[in-house]
């Protein structure tokens, strides 16, 4: 079945964040404490004010240079926050493979995350969790314009990263390998677009200091 292009949408709609931000995760005196869930909607506006919710954008802050002045190293904050952030923090901090058993030191960055940095420091890192768009409103670029907005809002964090994973709808099928894999290439290549750059041979991508793609940004959309 040939795939229909998306109806065009009006020029005079603004992308727009409604988002509740940094709610710190716990209050404990923990490597929690420095963890900060932000997310919200993703709404379209018009010129008259009007909106509605057309997605979702889920996102994590770890404010490191906090967590490390009262006496917690970096991988022990971003893995105090799931099972998941696991991952994350291997790719940031652990050995020359983001995927190795084998942590490189707690404070010293994975040879792919000094890549990226270039011998610079982090002090907060942003994690993209997960962005979903409504169907209807998907292929124009409104992820893209979503992610923009949480940039300027957010680019003072020194570190991005993400992992780029097709999410099934609720009630459907889980994706089989194959159609998995095709859907992963394609957000890879989609992100790439906005700057991000795999870190080595993982599944991850991440940019350095966010403010300064912004240009790129700007291009793309």
């Amino acid at each position: 079945m040939k795939k229909m292009k998306p109806e065009p949408i009006d020029d005079d709609l603004i992308i727009s964040l409604n988002f509740q931000h940094g709610v710190c995760l716990t209050q404990t005196e923990e490597p929690s404490d420095y963890v900060y869930e932000i997310g919200g909607g993703i709404d379209v506006v018009d010129e008259g004010g009007d909106g509605q919710t057309i997605g979702k954008l889920t996102m994590f802050m770890f404010d490191i240079a906090k967590g490390v002045n009262a006496g917690f190293d970096p991988f022990t904050i971003i893995d105090s926050w799931s099972q998941e952030s696991y991952e994350y923090g291997q790719a940031i901090y652990g050995g020359s493979d983001p995927m190795s058993d084998t942590l490189n030191g707690s404070y010293e960055l994975s040879e792919a995350a000094s890549d990226l940095t270039e011998g610079g420091s982090i002090d907060r890192i942003l994690v993209l969790n997960t962005m979903r768009i409504n169907p209807e409103w998907r292929g124009h670029q409104i992820g893209l314009k979503g992610l923009h907005a949480a940039t300027l809002m957010y680019g003072h964090a020194s570190f991005v990263i993400m992992k780029p994973w097709p999410l099934v709808e609720e009630g459907q099928p889980k994706l089989s390998p194959a159609v998995r894999r095709k859907g992963q290439l394609k957000l890879q290549k989609y992100w790439k677009r906005l700057g991000f750059q795999r870190m080595g041979k993982s599944d991850f991508f991440g940019m350095y200091h966010p403010e300064d793609n912004l240009q790129q940004l700007n291009d793309v959309l």
